[in-house]
């Protein structure tokens, strides 16, 4: 299921201009662009976002928080990262995957496999 993106949100700026890192001395629950999650009532004072990125272009975002302040280092950004492109690797081979069997999956048709199990 596809979510949209707010513009101006901090998903989408990870998606334009690559990870962003924002550690907050005062956290507040009026950023804009951001879901809350876990407990609504406490805002996250560290946030990281890193692009998945496939074919060229950002499909989608990852992102980790935490509730205590200065959590993550810029170091913590680039692993992130790292993991992020490892998702999109994995993304796009998936894609690749499903358009090369999609029709021999639906169908059943394929002569090179054996239909019975020895």
């Amino acid at each position: 299921m596809a979510l949209p993106i707010p513009p101006g949100s901090l998903s989408r700026r990870a998606m334009e201009d690559g990870p962003q890192l924002l550690l907050r001395e005062r956290p507040s629950l009026d950023l804009e662009g951001l879901q809350p999650f876990g407990d609504r009532s406490r805002p996250s004072a560290s946030l990281m976002f890193a692009p998945i990125r496939s074919g060229g272009g950002a499909v989608g975002v990852l992102t980790v928080q935490s509730y205590s302040p200065d959590a993550y280092t810029e170091a913590d950004l680039v692993t992130l990262q790292a993991l992020a492109d490892h998702c999109g690797g994995r993304w796009s081979a998936s894609r690749r995957r499903r358009r090369c069997t999609g029709p021999r999956a639906i169908t059943g048709a394929s002569s090179s496999w054996p239909t019975t199990l020895s």
